[in-house]
């Protein structure tokens, strides 16, 4: 939550973008890894365990871990919930939520704020889990076309099952070695993401003519 504050006040300072708070979100990583790697390499011993945490993965975690994590995502899920019909709003551009009265920059604060617990809650047992964020929201979405409720519920529901099934294959699949779960997605995440590039340069293109 301190790093998600820190974005957001400077990139509210730089004009409150998204391209503005994509690119301090990417210097805050950077400052924060370099740091991460100083911290490991000044002291040896923090590499023990270390790479769990900073691959992902889900061995090692018991029932007793996930008590804390899951009160703060339960009500992080169900603050996003209860303002789903403001999030229905704010996708018809910040003019038209004005125009129907929503205090835009605030709710965009609050929903930015609510993401980053239910991120932060999610990463403390189970580390950086890349990608899980990027392709499952777009399978949500392309199930159920509109309502962020139930895109929300779903997203949920689907990135709880993408993770475990990932987590079975790499229990599985590399026995009796258990590849950590984190690298099961980036093989799946990085190809997405590709093509989800190529999808919206293709369809800009389209626009275009």
């Amino acid at each position: 939550m301190a790093a998600a504050l820190t974005v957001f006040t400077l990139a509210f300072g730089a004009g409150a973008g998204r391209l503005a708070i994509i690119l301090t979100g990417m210097a805050l990583t950077a400052v924060f890894t370099a740091g991460i790697n100083l911290i490991l390499i000044v002291n040896p011993d923090a590499y023990v365990g270390s790479a769990r945490f900073i691959v992902g993965g889900l061995n090692g975690v018991l029932m007793r871990d996930l008590a804390g994590p899951a009160a703060l995502i339960a009500a992080g899920l169900g603050v996003a919930c209860l303002c789903g019909r403001g999030l229905d709003v704010i996708q018809l551009g910040d003019a038209a939520a004005h125009g129907l009265g929503l205090p835009v920059r605030r709710f965009r604060l609050a929903m930015l704020a609510c993401a980053a617990l239910l991120a932060g809650a999610a990463v403390s047992f189970a580390g950086l889990l890349g990608f899980v964020g990027l392709i499952v929201p777009h399978v949500a979405r392309a199930i159920i076309r509109s309502g962020s409720r139930a895109q929300l519920m779903l997203s949920a529901l689907l990135g709880a099952a993408f993770a475990c099934a990932c987590d079975l294959f790499a229990r599985v699949a590399f026995a009796p070695f258990e590849v950590p779960v984190g690298i099961i997605m980036a093989f799946l995440g990085g190809p997405f993401f590709v093509v989800l590039i190529v999808r919206s340069r293709r369809r800009g293109e389209d626009d275009a003519v």
